[in-house]
């Protein structure tokens, strides 16, 4: 009778606690993910720049370069699970852009809506640390 809810207690427990932890994103959806890159030669500096952080939800401080780096924008981000979405601001050409990811164990992959190219950023130090 003991080893019989001994059993039945040890495969409840090993249930629930898979549920609990299929739940919990093994990844980071916090920190810096960064693929900005100075090249010397033409002394450019290139690349993306997003530093995830919370404070009242997420928020992302998004920094792009494309030989010059731009002006930075903070908004708000939508975190489900493994998965980001955000929107910028209108650029000149009045366009919305909006980012589509995936949080990885090593970074970010995701892309642009609207473009099929997808890109990779790292989760490493800020390139201005």
């Amino acid at each position: 009778m003991f080893v019989n809810n001994f059993l039945r207690f040890a495969v409840i427990l090993s249930c629930s606690s898979s549920l609990v932890f299929a739940q919990t994103p093994a990844v980071n959806t916090t920190g810096v993910f960064s693929d900005l890159e100075y090249y010397e030669e033409g002394g450019d500096l290139v690349g993306t720049e997003l530093f995830i952080f919370i404070a009242g939800g997420h928020m992302v401080l998004f920094q792009e370069s494309l030989g010059e780096p731009m002006q930075p924008h903070l908004v708000k981000a939508n975190v489900n699970g493994d998965r980001i979405e955000f929107s910028l601001p209108d650029d000149s050409s009045g366009e919305k852009r909006v980012f589509n990811g995936k949080f990885t164990k090593t970074g970010i992959i995701g892309n642009w809506v609207g473009s099929k190219e997808k890109f990779e950023l790292p989760l490493r130090k800020s390139y201005w640390q």
